[in-house]
């Protein structure tokens, strides 16, 4: 076969250019527009490639939004009427309830209410005026205005203080009068664990703006985590990269479950997203599970593991049970409880978030919670749960402003809505029932008398 090669003059090249120009000029604004108007029809239609765009710009912008503080989801509508709900008072278990959320213009708060809802103490906890001078916060990460973050996790001592995350932002510890006894300056978040020696664990997410040599396939940005061991006195005495866990632990594909590509798995961003850190108690009976094992549930990849404290490495891995779960707990020394957001599809009226029992021992789960018509629950983020004294549960709907307690028969007997005003819920992140042998409403009173009058609530 013989190859045919046409010289042009330069002259004449410029004139068959020219010649050209306008049918070349045609076939490019035509492609130019066909790609607008498809690239409009696919997101409004969910044609291809819409759910590759939404899967990868997604999720990339609320992670940049949920790390700088813009908490997307400070409100949303709600069909309440009255903060408190009281079904059944007989079947509650006694105490004062801890709550933490978002008020109204912002405002981030902790209180104590009783069941009837009446305010026994509440600590006003504005990031702004706790913590004016954030240098260990990036400044293309620090919050711009008021809510700038939000409060997920938190713990309340016997004398008053209380210990809390300002998400992505750093731990602290505040008295009762709201005094600050002391700062962590780390990137903590999501949930706040005291163990039986007082001492706290949380987790951190850095981003990583530079490759790591030891995570092939890591494309910066991407979160970086660590486990952390926190002194009573607010220093960390130990920390646990969890990459590193879980290389060392033989799970490296937990690493890369993100990824779609065929030929060289990359992934970014944030690839596990760690929610929840808890250690086994020696007061538990122990089965599978030993004291001082430490679980973390991880949201993105849809994963629980328990990792030996001693070795630091992972002994039981929990997959696929639940969806996008959050605040897993240890039940007995074989089974976990999980917040099962189980948000798949549009949180719509169909949905239902589910507390599960998860037995690792028989590889089996009970549905402890799920909701029902009169009483729908969903959350398509965050969430928490805890199992009470008298065998119930009280559990947080997040994102719709609500607490919810439930018997063991799984009936609903009392709900808090956190009402901004009439159509409108606050954030709610947790609640907690405080037995009033921690802290009673007489002792809490003792303590509050104390504050200078300025610092009372």
């Amino acid at each position: 076969m013989t190859e045919s090669v046409v010289a042009l003059h330069p002259v004449s090249g410029r004139r068959a250019l020219r010649h050209n120009w306008l049918p070349l000029l045609s076939m490019f604004w035509g492609v130019a527009l066909f790609s607008y108007l498809y690239g409009v029809g696919s997101q409004e239609y969910d044609l291809f490639p819409a759910d590759l765009v939404h899967a990868a710009v997604v999720p990339a912008k609320k992670a940049v939004a949920t790390v700088i503080g813009h908490v997307s989801v400070p409100y949303a509508k709600t069909t309440a009427k009255q903060t408190i709900t009281v079904l059944k008072p007989e079947a509650m278990q006694p105490g004062l309830t801890m709550l933490s959320g978002v008020g109204d213009r912002g405002a981030l708060f902790v209180k104590l209410v009783d069941a009837q809802g009446r305010a026994h103490h509440t600590w006003d906890l504005d990031f702004f005026s706790h913590w004016p001078n954030p240098v260990h916060v990036p400044a293309d990460e620090r919050p711009k205005q008021r809510p700038g973050t939000h409060i997920h996790g938190m713990s309340l001592s016997p004398n008053g203080d209380l210990t809390f995350n300002y998400e992505y932002l750093g731990t602290m510890q505040v008295d009762i009068c709201g005094r600050t006894k002391w700062r962590l300056p780390r990137q903590t978040h999501h949930s706040l664990f005291r163990d039986e020696d007082g001492y706290f664990w949380t987790s951190e997410a850095k981003i990583a703006h530079q490759p790591r040599p030891d995570l092939p396939g890591y494309k910066p940005p991407f979160f970086d985590y660590k486990i952390l061991k926190v002194s009573p006195q607010g220093k960390v005495v130990e920390e646990l990269d969890m990459f590193n866990v879980i290389q060392r632990s033989g799970y490296t594909g937990l690493l890369y479950q993100m990824s779609q590509d065929n030929d060289r798995p990359q992934v970014t961003g944030d690839t596990l997203h760690v929610n929840r850190v808890e250690v086994f108690p020696a007061s538990m009976t122990p089965g599978i599970f030993k004291p001082g094992d430490i679980m973390v549930s991880m949201r993105n990849i849809n994963t629980v593991i328990v990792i030996d404290q001693r070795t630091h490495l992972i002994k039981t891995v929990i997959a696929g049970r639940f969806v996008r779960q959050h605040d897993t707990r240890f039940v007995d020394g074989s089974t976990i409880s999980v917040f099962d957001n189980n948000n798949i599809g549009a949180p719509d009226e169909q949905a239902s978030s589910r507390i599960l029992l998860y037995s690792v021992a028989h590889n089996s789960e009970k549905v402890l919670f799920e909701g029902n018509a009169e009483h729908p629950f969903f959350t398509y983020i965050m969430g928490k749960q805890h199992q009470l004294e008298n065998g119930g549960l009280l559990v947080t709907e997040a994102v719709k402003g609500r607490a919810i307690e439930v018997d063991r028969e799984g009936h609903v007997v009392w709900t808090y809505n956190n009402i901004i005003k009439d159509g409108l819920a606050g954030l709610l992140e947790d609640a907690q029932r405080i037995p009033p042998g921690v802290l009673s409403e007489a002792r809490l009173a003792e303590l509050s008398a104390a504050c200078p009058k300025a610092d009372k609530p």
